[in-house]
């Protein structure tokens, strides 16, 4: 069984937090984690540098395994029973960036994580991870955003001389917002791009695995009648492609339009 997927309710966490000088910190973590399955120790550290003001630069590193508390037992020539160690071992190193003022908001991470089985038979997985954010404040009531999330995941085993593209995630967006300091007035519009890789695992409704691109435009807002009242509305549309297949055979539509409409009053306090 893939211990990494069981839910593990029990556990603690301990770590602490040291400025190491006025520019750097240094966090460390660890954390078990226990069920009635699995049981785990993860061990992380993290060091964060701030070369200048408004700037934030943080590099980290984490290490630990799960185990599966049952085992995996092997009968060998039909005489002897060994039991095997169904583990899991983990290693990942994480890059972040930052800058902060007035106007401009941005954030960057770059995780590497790789999963080792103790298993010959079990699979190894290596994942990127990607998330950015940026925001800017073109005046007192406009402000731009974006963002790009992306993940990628492979699986390969040594054993079996294969190498598979498991899973992989796009979500983008970009879009502006107009929230007057004096006005009554908040607007939000963004375009979207999603791309999602389904894993093997993930089995969708209809009992297939997919993949699924989406362009989605979208604008809500709400207006401010009176102090008492309040109304808002939201309208969408998404195009849609999508295959029944992982990575091949024909795409197909499936599009959507979405528009919703809410009214917001407040009551008297006796009420």
């Amino acid at each position: 069984s893939d211990v990494c997927s069981s839910d593990l309710s029990e556990g603690w966490t301990v770590g602490q937090r040291l400025q190491l000088a006025q520019r750097w910190k240094l966090n460390t973590e660890t954390q078990a984690l226990e069920d009635n399955a699995s049981k785990g120790l993860v061990n992380s550290v993290g060091l964060e540098f701030a070369p200048k003001q408004n700037w934030t630069i943080g590099v980290s590193a984490q290490k630990g395994s799960l185990t599966n508390k049952t085992g995996n037992s092997t009968e060998i020539a039909g005489i002897n029973e060994v039991k095997e160690i169904d583990r899991i071992d983990r290693q990942s190193v994480t890059l972040s960036g930052g800058y902060t003022d007035e106007k401009t908001e941005w954030s960057s991470k770059l995780e590497q994580r790789q999963d080792t089985p103790s298993l010959s038979t079990q699979d190894q997985t290596k994942q990127w991870l990607s998330t950015n954010r940026v925001s800017y404040k073109v005046s007192d009531d406009w402000k731009l955003l974006a963002k790009v999330n992306y993940s990628l995941t492979n699986k390969s085993n040594s054993k079996l001389s294969s190498k598979v593209k498991e899973a992989k995630l796009v979500d983008s967006s970009v879009g502006f917002a107009y929230r007057p300091l004096a006005g009554k007035w908040n607007v939000l519009a963004k375009y979207g791009y999603f791309y999602d890789l389904a894993p093997t695992g993930q089995i969708s409704s209809n009992g297939s695995e997919f993949d699924q691109e989406s362009h989605i435009v979208s604008i809500e807002g709400n207006y401010q009648v009176n102090p008492k009242l309040e109304l808002a509305a939201k309208v969408a549309q998404r195009q849609t492609a999508m295959r029944i297949e992982r990575g091949t055979g024909e795409w197909f539509r499936n599009n959507a339009t979405y528009a919703a409409a809410q009214a917001r009053l407040k009551l008297p306090s006796w009420m």
